[in-house]
């Protein structure tokens, strides 16, 4: 080989190799160098798939070498010393790395303000404390107890005393609720023990119910209009209320003590068809009663029409109330007492349970009277009229009328009919925010004398009550009442040795305190 050939087989091979760094570095391998002949120009291979730029254009061809064995192979193009000067290759690859998928982020639910709030939330809670101080001008006493005036409800002492303390806990319906009132007090066992039966009855204060004043759970299904409550729950019949602060008279009228019932225990059934109308319906145990005497139910019905003030206000202008109320009051068995001579023989004689037996000193049992469940009914109509002509006055209107059919006391075979009415006006008128007037007036009939517990005797009752009502300070109330209280008997007690009076006047300053 020839010095000149030798000098540019050797200058062939520093191009391939500066070519085969460059292209080293942009991972394509450079081509094949033949040993006789001069390299072809390079060109790069071509890269699939090639998202990134185009790669740029291969250097120039080494011209071929001239026949002068003194002529020298001249240089590259490009001096490897200016190669860095070159713009940087694109960095091939086989194909660009596929973006790696990002791992699925978990979804944690973001708590919407207000929603699903805790039950409790819904629970309201409220408290009251009724005291009051009485005189009774007729000064009824007796030694080692107090006389009472019997035409008075919660307030029937004279002196000082507490009438009762109340707890209240209620949830709305929504769709379930429920409530629960409880008292404490002489008020209480009061109204625990209301018996409505000359007969056999388990009152709530011989049952342990005296403190639970109401207890109901509630449901609304669907839409809400209809409405159901199961327990022991407040009569819907009347004008009056148990509890005091509620009334426009401390006192409770005649009306609302002896001719209407206070309570029920069973089912009540409500439907609000329309902002206007309101109906009740009522499947109990009967009058004041959560341990029924009898087998029977009463049943039970209202119809409220309602007037409201503006078209969207919650307060009403016009109230009208119209409910009736029908079942078996009286038990449906009874105990009976043989005289000597007779002895005790239900199956020979279920009627009156004895038979005659001359040498039989006598005896007593149980008989059965359920009759009591189809005859003896009691039936009983209210109509309760609630009016505001002025925001600042209060009128109202109540009329009862009741008839009962017990067994007769000369024949229990037979029964007998009693009945009872009675009539309430009163209004109150707002002097102030703070300060306010109001007056009742009642006439009551009770011909058989058997609501009011002087049993044939026709008792005839007018009672009229002026009360002044303030309030000195947030949530508490202050009534003063004056009363007078007239019979057409003399049915009041007086002083120790003297006959009971036709009239008793009395003055009672009631005072409530209540957490809301």
């Amino acid at each position: 080989m020839t010095p000149a050939r030798a000098r540019m087989v050797s200058s062939s091979a520093l191009v391939a190799a500066l070519f085969g760094a460059f292209n080293a570095n942009a991972q394509v391998p450079a081509p094949a160098v033949p040993a006789a002949t001069p390299p072809a120009p390079v060109t790069p291979a071509a890269v699939v798939p090639a998202p990134s730029p185009a790669p740029a254009a291969a250097p120039a061809p080494v011209p071929a070498p001239a026949g002068d064995a003194a002529a020298t192979v001249p240089a590259p193009t490009t001096a490897p010393a200016e190669l860095p000067a070159l713009p940087p290759p694109p960095v091939f690859t086989a194909a660009p790395p596929a973006a790696t998928p990002l791992a699925p982020t978990a979804v944690v639910p973001v708590p919407v303000a207000n929603e699903g709030a805790a039950w409790y939330d819904a629970i309201t809670f409220s408290a009251f404390a009724d005291a009051y101080g009485a005189v009774d001008f007729n000064f009824p006493k007796a030694p080692g107890q107090t006389r009472q005036n019997p035409l008075r409800a919660y307030d029937n002492h004279t002196g000082f005393a507490l009438n009762w303390v109340g707890l209240d806990i209620q949830k709305e319906a929504a769709p379930v609720g429920g409530a629960l009132q409880l008292r404490f007090g002489p008020g209480a066992q009061r109204l625990g023990a209301a018996c409505p039966d000359a007969d056999t009855c388990d009152t709530d204060s011989s049952v342990g119910l005296a403190n639970v004043k109401q207890a109901f759970v509630s449901w609304k299904p669907g839409s809400g209009i209809v409405s159901l409550d199961l327990g022991k729950f407040d009569t819907p019949y009347g004008a009056e209320v148990a509890d005091s602060q509620y009334n426009i008279n401390y006192t409770r009228g005649v009306l609302y003590w002896l001719g209407q019932p206070a309570y029920h225990t069973g089912l009540r059934v409500g439907v609000d068809p329309s902002r206007s109308l309101n109906l009740k319906f009522l499947a109990v145990n009967g009058w004041n009663r959560t341990i029924d005497n009898n087998a029977g139910k009463t049943f039970g019905l209202q119809g409220t029409f309602r007037v409201p003030v503006e078209p969207a206000s919650d307060e009403d202008m016009f109230t009208l109330a119209l409910g009736y109320m029908m079942g078996p009051e009286h038990s449906d068995s009874r105990l009976v007492q043989c005289a000597p001579g007779f002895r005790f023989d239900p199956v020979r004689s279920p009627a009156t349970g004895c038979v005659a037996s001359v040498n039989s000193a006598g005896g007593s049992g149980v008989v059965d009277a359920g009759s009591s469940n189809t005859k003896g009914l009691r039936h009983f109509l209210d109509l309760t009229a609630v009016a505001t002509p002025l925001p600042a006055l209060k009128l109202l209107l109540n009329a009862s009328l009741g008839f009962d059919a017990d067994r007769s006391t000369a024949n229990a075979n037979e029964f007998k009919t009693s009945s009872w009415y009675g009539v309430m006006v009163g209004a109150r008128y707002a002097v102030t925010e703070h300060f306010g007037a109001a007056g009742r007036f009642e006439y009551y009939a009770d011909p058989d004398g058997v609501t009011t517990g002087f049993r044939n005797n026709d008792v005839r009752l007018m009672t009229f009550t002026a009360t002044l009502d303030y309030s000195p300070a947030e949530r508490l109330v202050l009534f003063l009442d004056g009363r007078i209280d007239h019979s057409d008997k003399q049915i009041f007690p007086v002083a120790t040795h003297d006959a009971p009076a036709d009239t008793a006047v009395s003055a009672t300053l009631g005072a409530i305190v209540t957490t809301n």
